[in-house]
């Protein structure tokens, strides 16, 4: 199932916006066991993206979900109260996040220990499932097998899931390694992503770094080992959705550094894109960008 097969299916439903609320209401905590509603769950710390917005309280995002069609128009305006939220934990989960969003101020490089890193990587991969889960969803509506066909896909995110929920009491199922963005992404960039088994979440630190906190699972790393020592690698292969960019700094770029950057989001990725209309286009991020 590919991502121009994703986009073809959410779009057949015709009123995107009314069977996404329909779904939302419908969702439940992805939680083994647990069953009870979700509620709405920023996938990147509130606290965080507040600090970089405009004076409009806006940011520009990177959806999971890409609905423009040139490299250049990738990045959506969002406003601080909606930007990276979907229906993930339900109230009682969403306070397994608190140690995160309780820091005085930005918290320092020796507070982010290896349980922090596991609940950021958790919200990551729960985003991902639940974007998922709404594909999948909208494909059933056309295809009574669409369940049993994408099964692989749906479980892929749920198996993680479940390996990062037991890595809260045993730490030891997941490897993970640190990474010092570029200074100049510092108060500017934040990213909560998830692909292929690898998460990335970055942080800003009170001493002026922006870090990068990579994880994947112990079963998973073994099959990394190539690229696993070369963070360059694994960062531009899962960083590649739900990012959130400050606009008055992106728009005091010009169109060569703003290029630099396009290295960190979409590199070499092909990407299909939708409209409510449900027109699809298929675009590549070009070559330049990649040097």
């Amino acid at each position: 199932m590919n991502l121009k097969s994703h986009h073809q299916l959410i779009a057949k439903n015709g009123n995107v916006g009314e069977f996404i609320s329909k779904f939302n209401k419908d969702r439940m905590c992805p939680i083994p066991y647990c069953g009870q509603q979700s509620v709405g769950s920023h996938s990147i710390s509130d606290k965080y993206i507040r600090l970089m917005a405009d004076t409009d309280n806006n940011v520009f995002h990177v959806p999971i979900i890409i609905r423009n069609n040139k490299s250049d128009e990738i990045m959506e305006t969002k406003s601080t109260h909606d930007v990276s939220v979907f229906y993930g934990f339900c109230s009682g989960h969403e306070k397994l996040f608190d140690s995160l969003e309780n820091f005085p101020g930005l918290p320092d490089a020796n507070d982010i220990k290896k349980e922090q890193v596991i609940l950021m990587s958790l919200r990551a991969i729960a985003n991902r499932d639940y974007y998922n889960t709404l594909l999948i969803e909208s494909a059933k509506q056309h295809d009574k097998y669409a369940e049993y066909r994408y099964k692989d896909y749906a479980n892929s995110t749920k198996h993680y899931l479940n390996v990062y929920m037991k890595a809260i009491d045993d730490p030891s199922l997941i490897d993970w390694f640190e990474y010092d963005m570029p200074q100049d992404l510092y108060g500017n960039f934040l990213c909560a992503s998830y692909d292929s088994g690898i998460s990335v979440v970055t942080m800003p630190l009170s001493n002026g770094i922006l870090r990068a906190y990579i994880s994947t699972t112990m079963m998973s790393r073994s099959k990394l080992s190539i690229c696993w020592n070369n963070p360059r690698i694994i960062v531009k292969r899962a960083l590649n959705n739900n990012i959130c960019v400050a606009p008055l700094w992106w728009n005091l770029k010009t169109t060569s550094e703003k290029e630099q950057l396009y290295k960190y989001i979409l590199a070499g990725k092909k990407c299909q894109t939708v409209d409510y209309q449900g027109s699809i286009r298929e675009f590549t991020i070009p070559p330049r960008l990649l040097r």
